[in-house]
C-alpha cells in the first residue's frame, strides 16, 4: 500500500487478488481526484507497480 498511496491521487474503491499464470497480482480500482476511475496492478509479493488502465 505505501507505493499505491505515493503513486495515486485518489481513493481506493475496490481491490482484488488475481492469479495471473501463477503470479499473484493485486488489481486495485482507484477513484482519482478528477473523478476518473482507473485500474492499477501491483505484484502481491513485493507491492511493486506493474501498470494501469484508464
Amino acid at each position: 500500500m505505501p507505493e499505491l498511496q505515493a503513486r495515486s491521487e485518489g481513493s481506493v474503491i475496490d481491490a482484488e487478488l488475481l492469479n495471473v499464470q501463477g503470479i499473484l497480482v493485486y488489481s486495485v480500482k482507484v477513484l482519482r481526484t478528477d473523478g476518473r476511475v482507473t485500474q492499477e496492478y501491483y505484484y502481491a509479493q513485493s507491492g511493486r507497480f506493474i501498470g494501469s488502465e484508464p
